[in-house]
């Protein structure tokens, strides 16, 4: 039997937000949703077990590129930045880490806006749900959606379709580089979920084949686009039977290691600590 093309990713109109604090709570997503510019929505990176937020260290400041002086700054665990003053917001910078909410929560406002009769109906928006940790934790979170997915086609309406993102791009996590940058690190994910795919499948009854993709960090230099790539042909020539069985690949992202001053006569990082983000 030749191998299966992976489940499509349908984005119609072809805009989307990225996983962001803009993605964090219900309300947020509740907005994402009923928005008629938006093909799907991504919901902010979560993890089995949680990230331990801290407002006083995940931050985010919006700045003007020219001028390098802060327009607005917010905890992530906030959408509402605080304005210090006047100027262009065309840039930014930050300190975060991950959602505050476990991806169980996530999964939960999605039923509920699917459940709540003032969300605008949108057959087909897909809600992506960004997830992250180990190898077995990210192909668990894949499982758990997969199953959410299965769950949701039984009832008579189903509701948004659902995806996952693996996010492998975090550049805020101390001693914890991003995987994508790692050709090895980028394998074990990649199998791991195509396993956990695999196995979803061969269950009685069967957990439906759901899309998921990779978040990646910026590239910038080509060792690293070929150990991207390298790591994709791996997938597609083992378990994948000759295709790929990645769906979609998310390639926005900030670039670690910058930093924004703050202050007049006496500047300082626009960010807690040493203001690297």
């Amino acid at each position: 039997m030749a191998p299966s093309l992976p489940p499509p990713l349908e984005i119609d109109p072809p805009l989307l937000n990225s996983a962001c604090p803009w993605a964090t709570d219900l309300e947020d997503l509740k907005r994402l949703y009923a928005c008629p510019h938006t093909g799907a929505v991504t919901t902010r990176t979560s993890l089995i077990r949680g990230f331990p937020h801290d407002d006083s260290v995940h931050q985010y400041a919006l700045f003007d590129a020219a001028t390098h002086k802060v327009v607005a700054s917010s905890s992530s665990s906030s959408s509402r930045p605080r304005p210090s003053g006047t100027g262009t917001a065309n840039a930014s910078l930050n300190t975060l880490g991950y959602s505050p909410h476990v991806l169980q929560t996530y999964l939960s406002f999605i039923r509920a806006i699917a459940a709540d009769p003032d969300v605008p109906r949108a057959p087909g928006k897909t809600f992506i749900v960004s997830v992250t940790g180990s190898a077995e934790e990210v192909a668990r979170c894949y499982r758990l959606v997969a199953a959410e997915e299965e769950e949701a086609r039984r009832r008579r309406d189903p509701g948004p379709p659902l995806a996952v993102e693996l996010n492998l791009s975090c550049p805020n996590i101390p001693g914890s580089p991003p995987p994508a940058y790692d050709a090895a690190a980028l394998r074990s994910y990649l199998a791991a979920v195509v396993a956990a795919a695999a196995a979803g499948e061969a269950t009685s009854p069967p957990l439906p084949r759901i899309p998921f993709g990779l978040k990646t960090p910026p590239y910038t230099h080509p060792a690293q686009y070929d150990a991207l790539v390298g790591a994709l042909l791996d997938c597609a020539g083992g378990a994948g039977g000759g295709v790929c069985p990645v769906s979609f690949l998310t390639a926005t992202n900030t670039l670690g290691s910058s930093l924004v001053l703050a202050g007049g006569d006496a500047p300082a990082p626009a960010l807690p600590g040493r203001g690297v983000g």
